[in-house]
Protein backbone atom coordinates (compact mmCIF):
# COMPACT_ATOMS: atom_id res chain seq x y z
CA UNK A 1 0.00 0.00 0.00
CA UNK A 2 1.31 3.43 -0.87
CA UNK A 3 1.25 6.40 1.49
CA UNK A 4 -2.23 7.98 1.31
CA UNK A 5 -2.62 11.20 -0.64
CA UNK A 6 -5.31 13.81 -0.01
CA UNK A 7 -7.37 15.71 -2.55
CA UNK A 8 -8.42 19.36 -2.22
CA UNK A 9 -11.52 18.32 -0.21
CA UNK A 10 -9.41 16.44 2.36
CA UNK A 11 -10.54 13.03 1.12
CA UNK A 12 -7.94 10.27 1.51
CA UNK A 13 -6.83 8.58 -1.73
CA UNK A 14 -5.44 5.10 -1.06
CA UNK A 15 -3.68 2.99 -3.68
CA UNK A 16 -2.59 -0.61 -3.30
CA UNK A 17 -1.41 -3.33 -5.63
CA UNK A 18 -3.51 -6.06 -7.16
CA UNK A 19 -2.47 -9.39 -8.61
CA UNK A 20 -5.07 -10.20 -11.27
CA UNK A 21 -3.74 -13.79 -11.27
CA UNK A 22 -4.47 -14.24 -7.57
CA UNK A 23 -5.64 -17.60 -6.25
CA UNK A 24 -9.37 -18.26 -6.52
CA UNK A 25 -11.12 -17.07 -3.35
CA UNK A 26 -8.79 -14.10 -2.77
CA UNK A 27 -10.45 -11.24 -0.89
CA UNK A 28 -8.85 -7.77 -0.90
CA UNK A 29 -9.95 -5.73 2.13
CA UNK A 30 -9.26 -2.15 3.23
CA UNK A 31 -10.15 -1.34 6.85
CA UNK A 32 -10.14 1.93 8.80
CA UNK A 33 -9.85 2.90 12.48
CA UNK A 34 -9.39 6.09 14.47
CA UNK A 35 -7.58 4.47 17.42
CA UNK A 36 -5.52 1.42 16.36
CA UNK A 37 -7.20 -0.44 19.25
CA UNK A 38 -7.74 -4.16 18.69
CA UNK A 39 -11.15 -4.76 17.14
CA UNK A 40 -11.59 -1.12 16.10
CA UNK A 41 -10.91 -1.56 12.38
CA UNK A 42 -13.98 -1.62 10.10
CA UNK A 43 -14.03 -2.62 6.44
CA UNK A 44 -14.61 0.25 4.02
CA UNK A 45 -13.74 -1.76 0.88
CA UNK A 46 -13.84 -5.47 0.02
CA UNK A 47 -13.29 -7.09 -3.38
CA UNK A 48 -13.69 -10.78 -4.19
CA UNK A 49 -11.25 -11.64 -6.99
CA UNK A 50 -13.09 -14.85 -7.93
CA UNK A 51 -16.47 -13.40 -8.83
CA UNK A 52 -15.76 -9.66 -9.00
CA UNK A 53 -18.05 -8.86 -6.05
CA UNK A 54 -17.37 -5.38 -4.71
CA UNK A 55 -18.54 -4.21 -1.29
CA UNK A 56 -17.77 -0.56 -0.73
CA UNK A 57 -18.71 2.03 1.89
CA UNK A 58 -21.34 4.31 0.30
CA UNK A 59 -19.90 7.44 -1.27
CA UNK A 60 -16.37 6.14 -1.73
CA UNK A 61 -14.91 6.19 -5.22
CA UNK A 62 -13.20 3.02 -6.47
CA UNK A 63 -10.99 2.44 -9.48
CA UNK A 64 -9.87 -1.12 -10.28
CA UNK A 65 -7.36 -2.06 -12.96
CA UNK A 66 -5.23 -5.19 -13.45
CA UNK A 67 -2.33 -3.82 -11.36
CA UNK A 68 -3.97 -1.77 -8.60
CA UNK A 69 -6.96 -0.58 -6.63
CA UNK A 70 -7.49 3.09 -5.87
CA UNK A 71 -10.06 4.01 -3.23
CA UNK A 72 -11.04 7.56 -2.30
CA UNK A 73 -12.35 7.64 1.27
CA UNK A 74 -14.88 10.46 1.00
CA UNK A 75 -15.74 10.37 4.71
CA UNK A 76 -12.50 10.05 6.66
CA UNK A 77 -13.35 10.42 10.35
CA UNK A 78 -12.30 13.46 12.38
CA UNK A 79 -8.71 14.55 12.47
CA UNK A 80 -7.09 11.18 11.85
CA UNK A 81 -7.65 7.73 10.44
CA UNK A 82 -5.51 4.62 10.27
CA UNK A 83 -5.86 2.26 7.33
CA UNK A 84 -4.98 -1.42 7.10
CA UNK A 85 -4.88 -3.46 3.90
CA UNK A 86 -5.54 -7.20 4.18
CA UNK A 87 -5.72 -10.15 1.82
CA UNK A 88 -7.58 -13.29 2.79
CA UNK A 89 -8.56 -16.54 1.10
CA UNK A 90 -12.00 -18.12 1.28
Amino acid sequence: MQTPEFDSSGDAILTFGRNSNATAGTQWVLTRSTTLAPGSFEAIFRYNETNGTLLNEPGNHVSIDPQQFQITDTAPPGTRAFYRFEVSFD
